[in-house]
């Protein structure tokens, strides 16, 4: 579960400018979401348990780019840091 919350947001605000806290925090509860009911198949479709991670990748990444979008341009700081990380 802490690959499909997690891996979305830690490679975009590495490596996306527009990523912001508020995508990180809609990314990670998409993901845990979509993982969680997949993998407890309320439905009974009785899925592998491997497809669940193939769900919540995608559902984390659209979190992270709808809610970065939706929270308008990341702060200066947020904005020098990862430009320190691209430098080194």
């Amino acid at each position: 579960m802490l690959s499909a919350s997690l891996f979305v947001p830690l490679v975009a605000g590495v490596w996306w400018k527009r990523a912001s806290t508020r995508g990180g925090v809609a990314a990670i509860v998409a993901g845990a979401g979509v993982y969680l009911l997949v993998q407890l198949d309320p439905l009974g479709f009785d899925a592998p348990s491997f497809t669940a991670i193939l769900f919540a990748l995608p559902a984390s990444a659209l979190g992270m780019i709808l809610g970065s979008l939706s929270g308008g341009e990341p702060g200066a700081s947020l904005r020098k840091q990862v430009d320190r990380l691209h430098e080194e």
